[in-house]
């Protein structure tokens, strides 16, 4: 099987820095088949990076390298890290970009990248995509030990958002993490939270009542609860934005309230 690599970050299409990066792929692992997860990230949303590598990588295969570079501290003393997460690797700026993903691991070793035998050089000040995070990615691809990158990080960055906490035996309070770009509000309630019977969920000055199973059977702009396809409870509107309609934003708290 081919080396598989994925590349996820907030440089758009319009520019060279995505066709440069997989320049770069292809001297070191040409046999590597590498995939764009997206480049349409907002610039510097750490959030949404971490959320659409959290929501990807269970779709991928043992073995897979990801690159995820969404880095506003490019140039700065922030680590650059590896992270080995049930099989799977994944090659980022140390500022919270695997949040999502390491709440939801098993097994994980984390390690910076400090073998600079590994990078290109010399090493841009702007570019750690390029020069660092690419090209380890693709000497992972080729065989070299994980072991190899560096020294074990037993602290790596963390997004501080609080996980949802339950308030008492009916009621629980979570979090916006994010609007994506239909308007749906994306919270922190995973599957042991979805509400199983008669429920009220507050979010803003709104309030819903409904758990629907598509968007079809919502009435126009209607505000509504939903599974989102990563497993999230959503907050969604019919052929409207949600996020408009509540003027909710990311951080935000939202409580749900079981009735029966």
């Amino acid at each position: 099987m081919r080396p598989l690599i994925t590349l996820t970050t907030d440089f758009g299409t319009t520019d060279h820095y995505v066709g440069t990066m997989k320049g770069v792929i292809a001297r070191i692992a040409p046999e590597a088949q590498v995939t764009d997860i997206t480049h349409g990230i907002a610039p510097f949303d750490v959030m949404s990076g971490a959320l659409a590598i959290a929501a990807t990588a269970p779709y991928w295969p043992e073995g897979t390298v990801h690159v995820i570079v969404i880095d506003p501290g490019v140039g700065s003393e922030r680590k650059q890290i590896a992270s080995r997460v049930d099989g799977q690797i994944f090659v980022c700026p140390d500022n919270g970009l695997l949040e999502f993903i390491w709440r939801r691991a098993r097994n994980i070793e984390t390690r910076e990248l400090s073998d600079d035998s590994l990078f290109l050089k010399p090493v841009s000040q702007t570019f750690h995509g390029r020069d660092i995070f690419t090209p380890v990615a693709a000497h992972l691809a080729n065989g070299t030990p994980f072991e190899q990158l560096g020294s074990v990080v037993a602290d790596p960055v963390r997004i501080d958002i609080p996980e949802p906490e339950r308030v008492d035996d009916n009621t629980v309070r979570g979090h916006i993490l994010k609007a994506d770009a239909f308007g749906n509000l994306i919270t922190d309630l995973g599957e042991e939270w979805h509400p199983k019977g008669d429920f009220q969920l507050s979010v803003a000055h709104s309030l819903i009542e409904r758990l629907l199973p598509n968007y079809t059977e919502a009435e126009p702009g209607e505000l509504f609860a939903i599974i989102g396809s990563s497993g999230w409870l959503e907050i969604s509107a019919k052929e409207e934005s949600a996020a408009a309609i509540t003027a909710a934003e990311p951080g935000d708290e939202i409580v749900l309230r079981m009735l029966g």
